[in-house]
Order: structure tokens, then sequence, then C-alpha cells
């Protein structure tokens, strides 16, 4: 997959996505399955994290020699306190985030695609590989939220 086509899918989906999120009642919204799992919309605030990560991944892998970015994903949901913010506001911030990386991918050249981070436990990977990855994790978690779209 082609970085060109990650960025036209990043902004497709902020394009449809909000609205779909907008028209979920609140109760489906916040309900958790079952005990240590997310909401509909923590895993909104999670995506909000890991826009947060990946830029800088796609930022510090081509100014940086291999460097390490890891996170605890459901630390940083906990920490965040997501399922008591304003859904206004972690919507907006997904997009903009978004809208930001994909602007962001769109100029990396083919050179800077071959550079590479380093996750918490020593993998070594490459910004294509990292780029096409967030796309997929990404459209995972919002069928989670939206179902098909």
């Amino acid at each position: 997959m082609a970085v060109q086509h990650v960025a036209q899918q990043l902004l497709h989906l902020c394009d449809i996505i909000p609205d779909s999120v907008r028209r979920i009642p609140d109760f489906d919204f916040t309900f958790k399955r079952a005990p240590g799992k997310w909401s509909k919309k923590e895993i909104l605030g999670h995506l909000v994290d890991s826009a947060s990560n990946n830029h800088q991944r796609f930022v510090r892998g081509r100014v940086e020699n291999v460097p390490t970015i890891a996170y605890d994903g459901d630390a940083w949901v906990s920490v965040q306190q997501y399922q008591e913010q304003d859904r206004e506001l972690i919507l907006q911030l997904w997009e903009t985030y978004n809208r930001h990386i994909a602007a962001i991918v769109k100029v990396i050249s083919d050179d800077d695609l071959l550079k590479c981070c380093k996750y918490g436990d020593g993998t070594v990977l490459p910004l294509q590989f990292l780029i096409e990855d967030y796309l997929h994790h990404m459209e995972h978690h919002l069928k989670q939220i939206v179902g098909a779209y």
C-alpha cells in the first residue's frame, strides 16, 4: 500500500467518521461490555493516543536515529480518563490529529520511508510499515465504534 493511499484514506475517514460517532447514543457510547474492556468512547480516546504516538514515530523517525517510541495503551486510557471526557472534544482531537498526520505522510520521501523506529520490546520497524499499520489499527478500532462505514 502506498503511503499516498494512507494519507487519502485518513482524510476520507476524517470526513465520514465524526458524524457517525455523533449519532451513537450516549449509553451505547459509554457502555463497557465487561470489566477491563474499553467503551466506544475509550476506544476513540485510544485512537487519539495512537495518533499522538504515531505522530512522534512519523516525525522523530525521520530526524533521529532509530528512536524508541512505545506506550502502554491501557495505562494511557486510564490516566486520561476518557470515559469522563467530553465526546466532542475527543472527536475533534482525533479528527484534527489525523488530518495533520495525513499532511505529514503525504510528504515523506521514499528514502525516509526506509528509516526506522524501535518499540519498547526492541522491535525495529521501517516508517513505511508503521504508516500502513497505523491505518489498519485505526480502521480496526473504528469498526468497533461505528461498525461498517
